[in-house]
């Protein structure tokens, strides 16, 4: 048991604030909350059970495990900053943005560094991906609302956060090139702002053509209700074998399952605590990253493309100069 382990958690936005009761998997471990504005890593160290302690300057030594969750295109600078110092490190998704970043993860596989992408610890998603084969079409989507206080308290820039398809659509992206053993071939992306001008964009339409199949992702935070909706999430496969969906509000349950194939049973367990459990465990036994960052970077590929106006393999140097209205 490493009760004398020490967390540092960079950025204590609404990310950080979210993850808190998962911190009770590492043992007994302190918890340093960083964030520029002290008031910030005071407040979510108050809220936290367990030993901490708030700071507004980042750690130089000490710390074992490194949680980030500062806007996405600091995440390579900050994770590389806790790698120096021999932590593993969590990244929010998506876990980069920029070209150098995300060559940067595909050069180092051995980094210790795992990425948030709760949906692929999904039961739902798990069933999947297990009876995937041989599809024809593939459908993603996200819908979301935003509460008032978003308006006020954030506005996503580009080259540090992106849009929708960067943080919501991200997802839905790294779900469908997950079920693909191949890179695509091509993409088409459309974004614009539906209702508001928060992010890049609000909505967002993108279609990746693989080798053999073809997939569509839709996302929107355009929604003008903020709760969480049965629909807000889903994954529709078209196969050989019937229809395979799922849905709810992180994919978690089975909507349409053909007949000719055994509908699975799903474990109660959240996506989001089986994969800070695994994170966890990992951490504290020394094992290797749940997600490994360097396995992921096919969709972030796809999303730079996306925002450069390129083709997927077509690299175009700096964000922010493709088709967002």
């Amino acid at each position: 048991m490493h009760t004398n382990m020490k967390i540092c958690i960079l950025g204590c936005g609404k990310a950080a604030e979210l993850l808190l009761p998962y911190l009770k998997y590492f043992q007994a471990a302190q918890v340093l909350f960083v964030d520029k504005d002290i008031k910030t890593a005071s407040k979510l160290a108050k809220a936290f059970l367990g030993t901490s302690e708030a700071t507004n300057e980042l750690p130089t030594s000490g710390i074992d495990f490194a949680i980030i969750c500062t806007p996405s295109g600091l995440h390579i600078e900050h994770a590389k900053h806790f790698l120096e110092m021999g932590a593993k490190v969590f990244v929010e998704k998506p876990p980069a943005l920029a070209k150098a970043d995300i060559l940067w993860l595909d050069e180092h596989p051995d980094a210790w560094i795992t990425v948030g992408y709760q949906a692929r610890f999904s039961s739902a998603v798990l069933a999947i991906q297990k009876e995937f084969s041989n599809p024809i079409l593939v459908s993603c989507w996200k819908y979301r609302g935003r509460s008032a206080s978003y308006y006020t308290d954030w506005h996503g820039k580009l080259a540090t956060d992106g849009g929708v398809l960067a943080q919501q659509g991200v997802h839905c992206v790294d779900l469908v090139c997950s079920l693909s053993e191949e890179p695509p071939k091509a993409i088409h992306f459309w974004g614009k702002n539906a209702r508001h001008n928060i992010e890049c964009e609000d909505t967002a339409l993108l279609s990746i053509a693989f080798p053999t199949w073809t997939a569509q992702i839709q996302a929107t935070t355009a929604l003008q209700i903020y709760r969480h909706l049965p629909w807000q999430s889903g994954l529709r496969v078209v196969s050989e074998s019937g229809l395979q969906e799922i849905g709810g509000n992180d994919f978690e349950k089975i909507i349409h399952w053909p007949t000719k194939l055994t509908t699975p049973a799903l474990d109660t367990l959240s996506s989001r605590e089986r994969m800070w459990k695994s994170i966890a465990d990992a951490v504290v036994l020394n094992g290797s990253p749940p997600l490994a960052a360097h396995k992921t970077t096919m969709a972030m590929k796809v999303i730079h493309a996306a925002y450069s106006g390129g083709k997927y393999g077509e690299w175009c140097e700096g964000l922010g100069k493709g088709s967002i209205e």
